[in-house]
């Protein structure tokens, strides 16, 4: 979801936040599957911290995205005429 496919669909995430996605999902699989390890407080605190980092860059990720979208697709009607 970070490259552009070329006559498909641009990139929807930029390299920050799948940066940001991925150390998420890598906590999410140690937490699911670490049954008796404590959770660190602030490994929590970092991890929190990732999160509120992400939403706006995903809010401006999917902005740009449909705004590549709506693009192309004006493109595509004027070309077709």
């Amino acid at each position: 979801m970070t490259r552009d496919i070329a006559g498909v669909r641009p990139a929807l995430l930029s390299e920050e936040s799948y940066l940001i996605l991925n150390g998420l999902r890598s906590f999410r699989h140690f937490f699911r599957h670490a049954y008796s390890a404590p959770i660190e407080y602030a490994q929590l605190l970092i991890n929190l911290n990732k999160a509120r980092r992400l939403y706006p860059a995903l809010e401006q990720d999917v902005s740009y995205f449909l705004q590549q979208l709506e693009g192309e697709s004006f493109e595509n009607l004027k070309n077709d005429k």
